[in-house]
């Protein structure tokens, strides 16, 4: 599997808490719209110990944020039926100021979706293990930055 580190885009410096570390990464919101790869995902991330809330496009997203105690990382498909994992990353940053470790997810090519910012990539498909190691190397680059960039309330 090919991991990307995405240079990052016109954004908001990281906001880095010194008081929170990467065992601290226990709720991920999982933003796809395949209901059947939602629940596989969702599946494996309770399998390992996380709380996961779940959402079918970038609207949902934004309901389960203003609504979920806390949300640490984000593992969102980039191609949501109302747009993408992207447009509700830049709102997440626009409304609330924040931006949380972020995975953006999809079957095409980083290099074809002529994207870049500060999140990870995971090319689809991918197995249970290529999940677990990701969501745990970016637990892993987080801490490594002195804390995560932010938990949305």
């Amino acid at each position: 599997m090919q991991t990307a580190i995405c240079s990052p885009r016109h954004r908001l410096s990281l906001q880095l808490l010194p008081e929170t570390n990467a065992s601290e990464i226990r709720r991920i919101l999982v933003v796809e719209d395949d209901a059947t790869l939602r629940r596989t995902i969702s599946f494996v991330l309770t399998g390992l110990g996380y709380t996961v809330i779940q959402a079918g496009s970038v609207e949902q997203a934004k309901a389960a944020v203003r609504t979920a105690d806390a949300v640490s990382l984000i593992l969102s498909d980039y191609h949501l039926p109302d747009g993408t994992g992207l447009d509700f990353l830049d709102w997440l940053i626009a409304e609330w100021r924040v931006e949380p470790p972020f995975i953006l997810m999809s079957g095409e090519y980083l290099s074809t979706l002529n994207i870049a910012g500060d999140f990870l990539f995971l090319p689809k498909p991918f197995s249970s293990e290529q999940l677990k190691d990701l969501v745990e190397q970016t637990c892993a680059l987080h801490s490594a930055r002195g804390g995560l960039s932010g938990s949305v309330h």
